[in-house]
């Protein structure tokens, strides 16, 4: 709509490149950073106050490729429940599984960000516990307290030859 009130043609986008993107979208190794394993799809905490509350579960499914681990909050609505997954940070983590969180009724509110030692920024929440109503006693979940601590496999490194070097 603005295109035309500039006087210019309306936009016709096509793809160049869609048969290398299936083709990259298909293959197992694929990391899709907006959902978990279960394919339940990631909350990102982005501004601060930004909170979730729900019921915690673990995502029974570890294959994302690039080693985070998720949790599901199971939010309550009027015709049921909806599922939503969220990514354990260390922070996260700790607190869940010290103390004994799962299947509690929780809130995460992201307060902000301090900057580690490597210039990245890490995520701080704060975690409450529902003691009122909701807080019902569910069978305990057994979950391990086990993190991949295993480095990756080394990837060969490619680079060009020098000319006149043998092969």
């Amino acid at each position: 709509m603005i295109f035309k009130a500039l006087g210019m043609t309306e936009q016709n986008w096509q793809a160049t490149n869609l048969a290398d993107v299936e083709k990259q979208i298909a293959d197992p190794q694929f990391i899709h950073k907006s959902a978990c394993g279960c394919t339940m799809p990631i909350h990102t905490f982005t501004v601060p106050g930004d909170s979730l509350e729900g019921r915690l579960r673990p995502c029974p499914n570890r294959d994302r490729a690039d080693r985070a681990g998720a949790a599901h909050l199971y939010i309550p609505t009027k015709d049921g429940e909806i599922g939503v997954a969220f990514r354990l940070s260390n922070m996260l983590r700790q607190v869940i599984f010290d103390n004994h969180l799962w299947g509690s009724y929780i809130r995460i509110t992201y307060k902000g960000s301090v900057p580690t030692r490597f210039g990245h920024a890490k995520k701080i929440y704060l975690v409450e516990v529902d003691k009122g109503i909701a807080a019902e006693q569910f069978e305990p979940v057994q979950v391990q307290y086990r993190k991949n601590r295993e480095p990756r496999k080394r990837r060969q490194v490619s680079r060009p030859m020098k000319k006149g070097a043998k092969k």
